[in-house]
């Protein structure tokens, strides 16, 4: 069953905090010796984390688990934030739920924010960048905006490649991907930000020959 977090003592920390075990503790919990370590780590203020299955308590944000345990996580709001994105070991994911071999220990770290989320991503072939409001990222990243405010887009293909569309789904407050909300085949384009959404950029390879003249 999914359990929630604050089932034991929490509080929010910043990353690379270790929750009250020593180094030592956590060599002898390491793959091979008795189980693995997954430490959390939010705002409760903001936020808080369901886990399936749930793992023995070693401490405030701490979980023993048997080695190449799969677990499930969840982000879960509260009212006015909405899920951003999951930090992983210095690695990024930006969808929920967020699914994990324990092969070693692992910090997860979930961060919530109170403006609307744009999540950018490929669609296709992981190539090319987006610029938003003029300021260049490669996929996938967010972006916090808030409501009314005014958003440009635009694709930056690389040599060899042609833009194809941009795809906008709906995305839940919990980090969810719901359903499209319309494809956009400009590949600069201004909106107005409504909501939170997952924008998906769509590029192809050139066919030999394309935009030389006959």
């Amino acid at each position: 069953l999914f359990k929630r977090k604050s089932d034991v003592p929490c509080a929010g920390r910043s990353s690379g905090s270790s929750g009250g075990d020593n180094d030592e503790d956590e060599d002898e919990d390491d793959a091979g010796n008795g189980g693995v370590i997954l430490t959390l780590i939010y705002d409760p203020s903001q936020g808080d984390i369901l886990l399936n299955p749930y793992g023995t308590p070693i401490g405030s944000n701490q979980y023993r688990y048997p080695v190449n345990t799969s677990v499930q996580l969840i982000p879960s709001p509260n009212t006015g934030f909405e899920f951003s994105f999951w930090s992983v070991d210095d690695q990024y994911f930006f969808y929920s739920p967020l699914s994990l071999t324990l092969d070693s220990n692992k910090t997860v770290q979930a961060v919530f924010t109170n403006q609307n989320v744009l999540v950018f991503d490929y669609g296709g072939l992981p190539e090319g960048q987006v610029r938003v409001n003029g300021v260049p990222s490669t996929p996938p990243f967010v972006h916090h905006a808030n409501i009314g405010d005014t958003i440009t887009i635009e694709a930056v293909v690389p040599s060899g490649y042609a833009f194809q569309k941009w795809e906008f789904y709906a995305r839940t407050t919990s980090g969810g991907v719901g359903y499209l909300l319309q494809t956009i085949y400009n590949p600069t384009y201004t909106f107005t930000v409504d909501r939170s959404c997952v924008i998906k950029m769509y590029v192809q390879e050139e066919e030999p020959g394309y935009g030389e003249l006959p």
